[in-house]
């Protein structure tokens, strides 16, 4: 989403994550496209005078006109927002899924859709820090690429993980009505083994206890649930195979060097790599079986080994995530 911008660790994740943004569609990139709307506009759009104000943010284009609201990625229309005032980053949140959902193409409301991307949505936002301890531990932390890399600070992180919440739970409504309350920004973690340079993470328990919630309340329906659960094994291994190539084409560039860094990259991320490699492992069965609980055939995870490219991103969602995707929406 410039979808995974906040997921980067060092300039080589920057740039894999970039690619990934570019990859992916609006609908099951919304909750950081809500994050980065109404982030970026709030200072620009609170104070101004009425009239015509566009605010850009990588491939996203905000539009004030009077007190109407337009966000177009690239030249698509996303969502107008009539009478939007950015009173609250609570209420711009709501407001922008709203109008976003009232602007879906007719395919995206699919109920499968929404408990896949529900899923999906959640199984990425908890392996935020999956594996990441020791990269932590060597000072290796997650930083924002338009602000010269400093450091992203707990603020940021838990203003993603209300935009999240909120999109799950819309989704959650469409298909039963009622929504579980996913107290996300209660289960955030940080790592603080470097001074100023926190690492968010949820603690395994956290993790299973959110994933249960949303699988409970999908659960009245069983192709509801076995959607939910799908989506949850996509999302982390996408950021499985995110964080792997990413990390990966570090150490590559740091191993061997005699400076500091190079020594800590040497120390801290083998262990953190190894650890990805038997987390992705461990999925590729529970992604067979939950591929086939709802009846979908000849998806393979690509191997990780190839992660180190740059089309890291690009090619998990190609090969695993859009085309799930494609099944679903073939399904009338």
């Amino acid at each position: 989403m410039k979808l995974l911008r906040l997921f980067v660790i060092g300039s080589a994740l920057i740039a894999s994550a970039e690619a990934g943004a570019q990859s992916s569609s609006s609908d099951e990139r919304r909750a950081l496209i809500a994050r980065d709307v109404c982030v970026g506009p709030l200072a620009r759009f609170a104070n101004a005078d009425s009239g015509n104000i566009s605010f850009q943010d990588g491939r996203f284009r905000v539009e004030r006109a009077g007190s109407s609201v337009t966000v177009f990625e690239n030249s698509l229309r996303v969502t107008e927002l009539p009478g939007f005032t950015f009173t609250s980053y609570d209420n711009c949140v709501e407001r922008f899924l709203s109008g976003a959902e009232r602007t879906r193409k007719a395919e995206d409301s699919k109920r499968q859709n929404d408990a896949f991307l529900a899923g999906y949505e959640l199984g990425e936002i908890l392996s935020v820090g999956i594996c990441l301890r020791s990269a932590a531990m060597g000072g290796f932390y997650f930083g924002d690429s338009q602000s010269g890399n400093i450091p992203y600070q707990e603020e940021q992180l838990r203003k993603l993980l209300l935009s999240t919440g909120k999109s799950i739970a819309r989704r959650m409504r469409r298909l039963n009505n009622q929504a579980p309350q996913l107290d996300l920004e209660g289960g955030l973690s940080f790592y603080h083994f470097v001074r100023d340079r926190p690492v968010p993470y949820f603690e395994v328990r956290d993790a299973q206890d959110y994933a249960d919630q949303l699988t409970d309340a999908a659960s009245a329906s069983a192709d509801d649930e076995d959607h939910v659960k799908l989506g949850l094994i996509v999302g982390r291994m996408n950021k499985t195979f995110q964080f792997s190539g990413g990390i990966s084409a570090l150490y590559q560039a740091l191993r061997g060097g005699f400076d500091a860094r190079s020594a800590r990259a040497d120390q801290f991320l083998p262990p953190t790599l190894d650890c990805l490699a038997n987390t992705y492992s461990q999925d590729a069965p529970r992604l067979r079986q939950a591929l086939a609980a709802v009846g979908i055939q000849n998806v393979k995870p690509p191997p990780l080994m190839i992660a180190t490219s740059q089309e890291v991103v690009e090619r998990f969602n190609n090969d695993v995530t859009g085309v799930v995707r494609q099944y679903i929406a073939q399904r009338r």
